[in-house]
């Protein structure tokens, strides 16, 4: 039983690394610059960064000859789905997909050699998974972040929100991008673009920095998920090495 066991941790070590390696590779791709767009009428302009989240949002001083007041929002919403297209176009030009659909194939490969045995690459005496921990000090911290799962779960996706000053625009962010934007039309429509500017920068500045700080929240907790699996798997290679160390004795 034990010879099983580490033969499925030693796949599963492998394929980890691979996975691993592969996510990796596709990250380093992300972009790293900026990208702008403009709504079709050229009355806004939106800047996003590598994240995908506007860092800049701004109207033009001739905006009012473009668009009416109360369609402010959505030519903001069209200027970043622009700005967003534009990374989306520098990114792809820039990856090379024959590539990494060989590297997927190899992965697979190997993992299909090792689960047929065809491999016998040795665990090794510190598993990639970390190190092995008391078991029931270890069990009951696997409880408390399974608790913690099935709480967050019954929780809103990650977003928060941000306004001006006077009130008059509120924007809301995700990770996945802009959710939500308002500009009063009747402000909007008695200032000028300067003081519009000002507002957007405001809203967007303080709806940035709450949804950063609900994503640092949410990674602190993947972090302790993702150190307890590793944990778990360590002191089961470790348990599984033990056990075939006694049998062999």
């Amino acid at each position: 039983m034990s010879d099983e066991i580490l033969g499925r941790l030693r796949r599963l070590h492998q394929y980890t690394a691979d996975l691993n390696a592969l996510m990796a590779s596709v990250n380093a791709r992300t972009p790293s610059e900026e990208a702008t767009g403009t709504d079709p009428s050229g009355a806004v302009r939106v800047t996003v960064g590598a994240d995908g989240l506007p860092t800049v949002i701004r109207v033009e001083s001739v905006w009012q000859h473009r668009v009416e007041p109360q369609d402010l929002g959505r030519a903001v919403t069209a200027a970043l789905q622009d700005a967003v297209a534009e990374a989306q176009r520098a990114w792809s030009e820039g990856f090379d997909s024959a590539s990494w659909l060989a590297r997927v194939e190899r992965i697979e490969t190997r993992a299909q050699r090792n689960y047929r045995g065809e491999t016998s690459d040795p665990l090794p005496k510190t598993p990639l998974y970390g190190q092995p921990r008391d078991n029931l000090a270890l069990t009951e911290d696997v409880l408390k972040a399974l608790q913690a799962v099935r709480t967050s779960g019954r929780e809103q996706p990650a977003s928060a929100s941000g306004r001006n000053r006077e009130r008059t625009i509120f924007i809301t962010l995700s990770p996945a991008g802009l959710q939500e934007i308002e500009i009063a039309a009747s402000w909007a429509q008695r200032v000028g673009a300067a003081e519009i500017n000002s507002g957007l920068s405001e809203a967007l500045g303080r709806a940035r920095s709450a949804l950063h700080d609900q994503v640092l929240k949410r990674e602190d907790a993947a972090a302790v998920a993702d150190t307890l699996a590793r944990e778990t798997l360590a002191t089961l290679a470790h348990l599984a090495q033990a056990d075939h160390e006694r049998e062999e004795r």
